[in-house]
């Protein structure tokens, strides 16, 4: 086995086993999802996976069909008693404007638009964990969203072709999961004070 694929293997490792630590959270922990974030994310990774199969990222294109799967089942989780069902206003624009965003995807006709509209889509769908987390910083566990930037730096490594259409979601991935652990860390000591 090469570089390329190990790597795009060791991506869906890190994230498949993350994905089963923070499900274990939920069940069991302070742990609670919120499901429109993590429905966004289902739907994006099938997109994003698809158009960068098509454009040759290879054994980096792994992550994003993992996540897929992953985040799905997450989704359902969080539609039972054990995900955070204050959805707010706020929230409900989010998911329209994530879902309302989809269908430009077969409108731009380019895979470089879709990618860069599935990442604001991506973006916006992060908008209810991160409200949520501001007020619940102790509902979302910081070391998980740590382990899933890792498992974008795998992505990236085991990208064949490297372009904006095979990098932009990893380079997500790993700035947003980042972010919002600097915020989850910044409130618990802001609460703890």
């Amino acid at each position: 086995m090469g570089v390329k694929p190990l790597f795009g293997a060791l991506s869906v490792i890190i994230y498949i086993g993350t994905v089963a630590l923070y499900m274990r959270s939920s069940m069991k922990g302070p742990t609670r999802p919120h499901a429109f974030s993590w429905g966004i994310w289902a739907l994006t990774g099938i997109i994003v996976s698809c158009g960068q199969t098509a454009v040759g990222a290879g054994p980096g294109a792994w992550l994003q069909a993992g996540l897929a799967g992953a985040c799905f089942c997450i989704m359902l989780l969080a539609l039972t008693k054990r995900g955070d069902r204050s959805y707010a206003r706020q929230d409900w624009i989010a998911l329209i404007l994530a879902l309302g965003s989809v269908p430009l995807w077969w409108v731009t006709g380019t895979p470089l638009w879709s990618v860069v509209l599935i990442f604001i889509i991506d973006t916006v769908g992060f908008y209810p964990t991160w409200r949520k987390s501001w007020h619940k910083p102790y509902e979302e566990p910081a070391r998980l969203y740590i382990c899933w930037s890792l498992s974008g730096v795998c992505s990236l490594i085991a990208v064949e072709n490297y372009s904006v259409i095979t990098t932009l979601s990893s380079i997500g991935i790993i700035a947003i999961d980042l972010a919002l652990v600097a915020l989850l860390l910044g409130r618990r000591k802001c609460l703890k004070a």
